[in-house]
């Protein structure tokens, strides 16, 4: 699992992640921070018979963050 985009990465100084606009999440696909649930689907989708063939891989969840910004991993 690589869990790149959480709250306390994406948090710009200065910045209040509870007002809108004040984040700078246009550059995201998602325009949101990953959560709890995001996280928990993926490892869900993990452990479940659909994802039983999937191994040896690095799962990205980032909002799709790593399609429009590649030099970010």
């Amino acid at each position: 699992m690589s869990a790149k985009l959480r709250r306390e990465q994406a948090h710009t100084p200065g910045g209040d992640i509870s007002i809108p606009g004040s984040m700078p999440w246009e550059g995201i696909p998602a325009t949101r921070v990953g959560t709890e649930e995001d996280i928990a689907g993926a490892i869900l989708y993990l452990a479940s018979r659909a994802g039983s063939f999937v191994n040896g891989c690095i799962l990205i969840t980032d909002g799709g963050m790593l399609a429009v910004r590649p030099g970010a991993y």
